[in-house]
């Protein structure tokens, strides 16, 4: 083909942005134009591993809630059903909640008659996956043994966790809300952080010179534990550096362990 891109055999690794350039050079001058191309590829389903998932396992624990996700790469967007064992899904036990690119059913975990095979089927014009993942019951999570704050500075806060050990933990949440906004920490935002105990985790994006009251729990497989009591730290300053508060040891006696959180300095 001249004065063009041949590709063989497309197929959906092929789709992105490719560049395009003319010359143009003369005894006296020369000179270069460039366009990009988007390519986009039409394309069954196919399922996009995610780092955190089990693969054809999810776990609960009794009075708690089990979300199964199915998350298929397609274009067109792919449409989700789900069934068990052939058959529609208890509405009084399971929820799902359709997202862009994926779907995930939320399962309570009323009693061991929800355990078992559950199937997803992600579809669109040009074919169909599925896939069945056995729903096992897990164990829920202590709450984290240590939580510290390492620093703060005018827009981040980075925090130590850790949990206890050979409970296969996979990451925490952090809940955090501004206090001035006087509204209860459960209605505050929340980042999941996946990251190894102690490695530092920094929450991004906050108000300088502001309070915060933040919790902490512990996720594994089977979902979250009970958070931490509520701790407070400030942000800093963006013109003196203060955040107001410095870091010093505490005994956490809830847990039966030692917390390190900030305290407001005495002004």
């Amino acid at each position: 083909m001249t004065n063009g891109l041949y590709i063989k055999n497309v197929s959906y690794q092929d789709e992105g942005v490719y560049q395009c350039r003319a010359f143009q050079v003369t005894k006296l001058s020369s000179s270069m134009e460039s366009r990009q191309i988007t390519l986009n590829v039409q394309h069954k389903p196919r399922w996009v591993d995610t780092n955190h998932s089990d693969k054809d396992r999810a776990y609960g624990f009794m009075g708690g809630y089990a979300n199964i996700t199915c998350q298929a790469s397609a274009r067109p967007w792919a449409d989700y059903t789900w069934t068990r064992m052939n058959a529609s899904l208890d509405t009084n036990t399971t929820k799902i909640i359709d997202e862009p690119g994926r779907s995930v059913l939320q399962v309570y975990m009323e009693n061991r008659s929800v355990l078992g095979p559950y199937e997803c089927a992600a579809n669109n014009s040009l074919g169909e996956i599925r896939k069945v993942v056995d729903l096992l019951e897990g164990t829920k999570p202590s709450p984290p043994i240590r939580v510290s704050v390492a620093g703060v500075g005018v827009e981040t806060a980075s925090f130590h966790l850790h949990a206890v050990s050979n409970q296969h933990v996979i990451g925490y949440r952090i809940q955090f809300v501004a206090r001035a906004k006087r509204i209860p920490i459960d209605r505050g935002d929340y980042q999941d952080v996946y990251t190894s105990n102690g490695v530092p985790y920094v929450i991004v994006n906050l108000a300088p010179h502001t309070e915060y009251s933040y919790r902490v729990a512990t996720r594994n497989n089977a979902g979250l534990s009970d958070f931490s009591p509520v701790q407070t730290f400030s942000t800093r300053d963006p013109m003196t550096g203060d955040s107001g508060t410095s870091i010093v040891p505490s005994p956490f006696t809830s847990f039966g362990f030692l917390l390190t959180f900030l305290l407001k300095r005495t002004m």
